[in-house]
């Protein structure tokens, strides 16, 4: 570098460790950013299956069954990094919302420092990746595609939308 010159800009956040903890059944938690990207492990089709199945059929509550909770629990299932308690401790939208500015500006880059990979578009999703989606208030909610739909809870329970709908915004790709 020069002493004249700023140095450049990294074109890529941070990425994320992870280290062994007693976080139950498998799962790790995240520790400091460093470069450590995520893997889907065997048998995640299954666990995928399961996590889903299990969130249609809770009802929506804040902090306990919602996209978040919900996105989390996705993640932690394919690749065994839970990053729930990053973000777990809110009951209210607004508590939500400031859990979420802790980590990042919106819920979209929150996603992206949080998992360490950039947005892609929403048709480059797999099954299992996550999706953002507005709703017709504006209101931004994690989902998690199953192939040609995105499913989703939300307060008005859960949702299966196809991958064609304008309210998506983009993706990111999990392991």
């Amino acid at each position: 570098l020069h002493h004249r010159t700023p140095a450049p800009v990294l074109p890529c956040g941070p990425r994320h460790c992870v280290r062994a903890a007693s976080a139950g059944r498998g799962r790790r938690l995240v520790s400091d950013p460093v470069d450590a990207p995520l893997h889907r492990k065997q048998g995640w089709e299954l666990r995928l299956n399961a996590v889903l199945e299990a969130a249609r059929r809770r009802p929506y509550v804040l902090g306990e069954s919602d996209c978040l909770r919900v996105a989390c629990e996705t993640v932690a299932a394919l690749t065994g990094v839970d990053f729930w308690p990053r973000f777990a401790g809110y009951t209210t939208k607004r508590g939500a919302l400031v859990t979420i500015a802790r980590v990042a500006p919106s819920l979209a880059e929150a996603v992206s420092v949080t998992l360490g990979v950039r947005q892609s578009g929403v048709f480059c999703a797999w099954r299992g990746d996550l999706l953002l989606y507005r709703d017709e208030m504006g209101e931004d909610h994690l989902g998690v595609s199953i192939g040609p739909q995105v499913a989703l809870t939300a307060p008005q329970g859960w949702l299966l939308i196809p991958l064609s709908h304008p309210g998506l915004l983009c993706s990111w790709r999990i392991g």
